[in-house]
């Protein structure tokens, strides 16, 4: 499967692993599953983690879609602090349009090149502003 996730139920945080040839419908499913979840609570900390991906058949409608799909749950997405990591050109300025695209639908998304970073982030007090990660630059 190419999109697989863990809860940590203890530290509250959810990471999810992206490998292969990702597609709009399994970033759905993932999203679908994930909120079905009877472990999953809105307030855990997001770390997406798409290293593992060969190749990018997300297209930019399904990334619409996904977001359509989230705003009917932006009540619950309000606490939501989503860190994307990529190392893939493709996959990060996907991973761009959706932070652009999902602004309004609520929580706060960033997206990485480092896990450091990205965990840092998820981390520090800050990571539910909208702004830069530690050290001002998300790009590292």
């Amino acid at each position: 499967m190419p999109i697989t996730y863990e809860i940590d139920d203890a530290n509250g945080w959810v990471r999810m692993v992206g490998s292969g040839v990702i597609t709009d419908e399994e970033v759905l499913t993932y999203r679908k599953r994930l909120l079905a979840d009877p472990r999953f609570r809105p307030s855990m900390k997001l770390l997406s983690d798409m290293r593992g991906i060969e190749r990018v058949q997300v297209t930019a409608g399904g990334i619409r879609r996904l977001v359509h799909e989230e705003s009917s749950h932006s009540a619950d997405l309000a606490a939501r602090r989503l860190a994307i990591v990529t190392d893939s050109p493709v996959a990060y300025g996907m991973a761009r349009m959706y932070q652009m695209l999902a602004e309004n639908v609520g929580g706060a998304i960033q997206v990485f090149r480092r896990i450091e970073d990205a965990t840092a982030w998820l981390r520090s007090e800050a990571a539910g502003d909208r702004g830069a990660a530690p050290g001002g630059s998300r790009d590292r």
